[in-house]
């Protein structure tokens, strides 16, 4: 079974910018990682049906599914929480 969170929607991380967006994916990484007791990361999911959309799960877990069907649901990229640390090192100087 597969530990995810979908609370907050997650914006495309190649689009952020914002200093702030960057820290409260930051935080929904943090959280998951406490919660579960392990790395996480932020997936693109695309799902036949519904289409795609972005989640956080067990960083894990992304690399075994990457580019792999899954039923009707592929991970197709992910990103780790050291690519959202960079970022912020990045635009916060």
């Amino acid at each position: 079974m597969e530990n995810s969170m979908a609370i907050k929607t997650i914006p495309n991380p190649e689009m952020l910018k914002n200093p702030t967006e960057i820290t409260d994916v930051i935080v929904m990484l943090e959280e998951f990682e406490k919660l579960y007791h392990q790395p996480a990361a932020i997936v693109e999911r695309q799902n036949l049906s519904l289409g795609a959309s972005y989640s956080v799960i067990a960083e894990s877990e992304a690399k075994s599914r990457l580019q792999k069907w899954q039923g009707r649901e592929i991970y197709l990229k992910y990103w780790s929480k050291q690519h959202f640390l960079d970022l912020q090192s990045r635009y916060m100087g």
